[in-house]
């Protein structure tokens, strides 16, 4: 209660002795987001950043934030920015102490103002960059198509899901059908290098795959309370699917990534059954608004 009813001199005092409060219940699912955390997180949700268009990975390396995917439209690909490159330095400050989310925070701003990222790059030897950025909105896009031919002459439909957000499922579906009516005959969905996201879109994304009533996943909290997530919509399709997936597997694709998958003999993964528990966190907002998110999301940048 001491906590509670000091008065503290600033916000950023009252926010660390939050935090330290927090640290206090040894629970890796809860932390405190602050309000630059929060809009860092609930844009990681719906794709609508204003940034450079980078993702990070969400554990960070010693020396700095290594970068998982950089998205083509955006400002970062254009100055020459790559997956696995390491910042060390945003507008001339050193972020090794900074988590993912801090880093966001800063890299993040109003379109039209700069940024300038110092990054590591090794390759056959390791060099330093110093790459300067022009801030824009950007809508990130998480889905992409294309129809292949196989070698047996049969038309594959290729379904990329970089990260899971609100439009995931409703741009999955578009893809599905537009594949479809290609003549699509079996289909590869790829999460490769996807870490996860909001947790009712990869159950949403899931639906579109499994017959109705099938179970997409269970959700058991810290008192052993099980929520099961059934499936609620008919299939998109019935045709043979292969999941593609590394070692970027994190929480946030139900059933996709689980052993009830394998059981199904129209589904496989080329690179072997793997399974990725999911750990969901309830986000309590303003207003009373309850969201569900997986802990661990990319930083869309």
């Amino acid at each position: 209660m001491k906590a509670v009813k000091k008065q503290y001199k600033d916000r950023q005092e009252a926010y660390q002795a939050i935090r330290k409060m927090v640290s206090s219940l040894n629970d890796p699912y809860t932390r405190f987001l602050s309000p630059e955390q929060l809009d860092s997180l609930t844009s990681t949700t719906t794709g609508d950043i204003a940034g450079i268009g980078l993702e990070l990975y969400p554990g960070g390396t010693k020396d700095g934030l290594q970068v998982l995917n950089v998205e083509r439209e955006g400002p970062a690909f254009r100055n020459g920015l790559k997956p696995d490159d390491v910042i060390i330095e945003i507008d001339g400050e050193e972020i090794a102490e900074l988590t993912p989310d801090e880093g966001a925070a800063r890299i993040r701003g109003s379109p039209g103002t700069t940024v300038v990222l110092t990054v590591l790059r090794t390759t056959d030897k390791q060099e330093e960059l110093n790459l300067k950025m022009v801030r824009e909105q950007l809508k990130l896009k998480s889905v992409s198509q294309s129809l292949m031919i196989s070698p047996e002459n049969r038309k594959v439909g290729y379904v990329k899901i970089k990260s899971f957000n609100g439009s995931t499922a409703d741009d999955v579906k578009a893809a599905l059908e537009n594949l479809n009516k290609q003549g699509a005959q079996e289909y590869v969905v790829d999460l490769r290098n996807n870490p996860g996201g909001y947790f009712p879109a990869g159950v949403e994304v899931a639906q579109l795959f499994l017959d109705e009533g099938s179970t997409v996943a269970f959700v058991i909290n810290s008192k052993g309370i099980q929520d099961e997530y059934m499936s609620s919509v008919p299939a998109v399709t019935r045709d043979p699917v292969a999941v593609l997936i590394n070692k970027v597997c994190l929480p946030g694709k139900p059933d996709l990534l689980t052993p009830s998958t394998w059981q199904k003999p129209r589904t496989c993964a080329k690179t072997g059954p793997r399974r990725c528990p999911g750990a969901c966190s309830n986000l309590f907002v303003h207003q009373r608004i309850r969201m569900m998110l997986c802990m661990f999301l990319p930083h869309l940048l």
